[in-house]
């Protein structure tokens, strides 16, 4: 596998691993990454098939900044068709999680 490869294995994961820690601690049943990038954001959905024929709406909608120090490195978009908000300690775990995963998120990030 080439460096490449491995750096996108590697986000992949970060990402799989970030949306399983949300989906547990926050719940979700759609998730969305995106990441600044400087010719276009890279975009990437999860979709919690498990739930099919839920109403459109009310859905709980979180969207937490995905930084590094500093750095912006994009969003965090959480969805939840089970509820119709999040509460504050939810948003506040939620932020926590992207937190701790945001050096792993951005040491993958595919160039």
């Amino acid at each position: 596998m080439t460096g490449s490869g491995s750096a996108s294995s590697a986000f992949l994961r970060a990402v799989d691993s970030l949306c399983e820690d949300l989906r547990n601690a926050c719940g979700l049943t759609r998730f969305s990454i995106v990441i600044d990038r400087c010719e276009r954001p890279l975009t990437i959905s999860f979709e919690d098939d498990r739930h099919p024929g839920l109403r459109l709406a009310p859905t709980a909608y979180l969207e937490v900044e995905l930084t590094d120090g500093d750095r912006r490195l994009g969003y965090v978009e959480l969805h939840n068709a089970l509820t119709s908000e999040y509460s504050k300690d939810t948003m506040r775990v939620a932020r926590d999680l992207v937190e701790r995963h945001a050096v792993t998120l951005r040491a993958g990030i595919p160039v």
